[in-house]
């Protein structure tokens, strides 16, 4: 007898240990959605409605915008920031920062006095800007590099034409050709290391994402998909190694309201990465690493999307006492470090997220526990053998 006492007694301290392990995992998985250290990289917020920035190089080197007293592009470097002037700093004078490779070169625009704006280079404390893509062309529209690969070779927009810029020559990109046979005026915004570049093309009555290839063929991916009638709007802002494409597109939804979404684009095939707060809220991915980890912005909120949990918040992965309201991620490597804006105290920062341990999906604890738990109850419940009346076995009630 007091051996049965003892083996009862054991099964249900083995029970309570299962319980507070799962409890403790539980907790622990709750405690782990703080994901990210926010970092404040010091400068205040630039928004550009093209290409947002700033960038994120794969070292962790930063470059954007500083719009306070006066903008300039910068470069930032594990806590030391660089402004960049350009070549004169009489008013009205001003750089802007798109993007920063490994190397720390930042491109961008500069403007100063008795100029039009003129895209540059920016490395080691010189400025290089790029020659004219066509000669006697007056300026009306952009003229301004948006991405650069750890390779050097840059991309941009130059009067409503795409362009590369590589070994000191500028060139122009293929222009597109959409559907109905129309040429696409526009920019590229990004460039992989494989030397394919995204961007977007206008029409005269649409707006395409846009693929150019490392062999110089040029591609309109599409758009999600969209009812007939509505005007077709896709831009496509980064590009991974895998040639991976995020951007945003005019989509319909089952209820027949057209909204923008996020979108990757993989060989043909488009992914809706759909939108915080609901579906009829707009989205937009602004990149992707080579680990198809996307940031970008929905409902006026950053956010990171993965195959594994689809689109989430990243303010809910930050701690809530850092006083930080994140707006937008603009660009993430392959070290899952995040850059974008947000504010702070009131004030509009630019910001860098530093992952934590990361949230396994589910967690090796938790699915350890949970797999206890279920054979201490199984056991208790005498295993496949289950006593109880066939006529009592009531469904659970789902748990809020």
């Amino acid at each position: 007898m007091k051996s049965a006492h003892r083996l009862v007694n054991a099964a249900s301290a083995a029970r309570s240990a299962t319980t507070a392990l799962f409890l403790a995992a539980l907790a622990a998985a709750a405690a782990a959605e703080v994901r990210y250290e926010v970092i404040d990289l010091g400068v205040t917020l630039f928004q550009s409605v093209d290409r947002p920035n700033p960038a994120i190089a794969s070292n962790g080197l930063v470059g954007g915008t500083n719009t306070f007293p006066a903008s300039r592009a910068y470069l930032w470097n594990n806590g030391a920031v660089q402004f960049i002037d350009p070549p004169n700093t009489g008013f009205p004078s001003a750089t802007v920062g798109y993007d920063v490779n490994a190397s720390g070169a930042v491109v961008g625009l500069a403007a100063w006095p008795g100029n039009v704006p003129r895209p540059f280079v920016w490395q080691g404390g010189t400025l290089t800007i790029l020659p004219d893509l066509l000669s006697g062309v007056p300026s009306v529209n952009a003229r301004v590099a948006y991405g650069i690969n750890d390779a050097g070779t840059v991309v941009g927009e130059w009067e409503r034409l795409p362009f590369s810029f590589a070994n000191g020559t500028i060139s122009a990109l293929a222009l597109p050709v959409n559907r109905f046979g129309q040429v696409g005026v526009g920019g590229a915004f990004d460039i992989n290391e494989q030397g394919w570049a995204a961007g977007y093309a206008s029409y005269p009555a649409s707006a395409g994402a846009i693929v150019w290839r490392a062999d110089g063929s040029v591609l309109d991916i599409g758009t999600l998909p969209l009812a007939p009638g509505w005007r077709a709007e896709a831009a496509a802002r980064g590009i991974n190694d895998a040639n991976k494409v995020v951007g945003s597109s005019a989509t319909t939804l089952g209820t027949g309201q057209t909204v923008r979404h996020a979108f990757l684009w993989d060989n043909g095939s488009f992914v809706d990465l759909g939108a915080l707060r609901g579906p009829e809220w707009n989205s937009d991915a602004r990149a992707i690493n080579d680990l198809d980890q996307v940031v970008g912005q929905s409902a006026g909120t950053a956010f990171l999307w993965t195959a594994g949990e689809g689109i989430r918040n990243l303010n809910d992965f930050i701690d809530p006492a850092s006083g930080w309201v994140l707006v937008d991620a603009t660009s993430i490597n392959d070290q899952g470090w995040i850059v974008g804006n947000g504010v702070k105290d009131g004030v509009n920062r630019d910001f860098l997220l530093l992952p934590l341990v990361p949230v396994p999906e589910p967690g090796p604890a938790l699915m350890l526990a949970a797999g206890l738990a279920a054979i201490g109850l199984w056991r208790r419940r005498g295993g496949a053998r289950d006593r109880r009346d066939p006529r009592d076995r009531r469904v659970p009630r789902a748990q809020g």
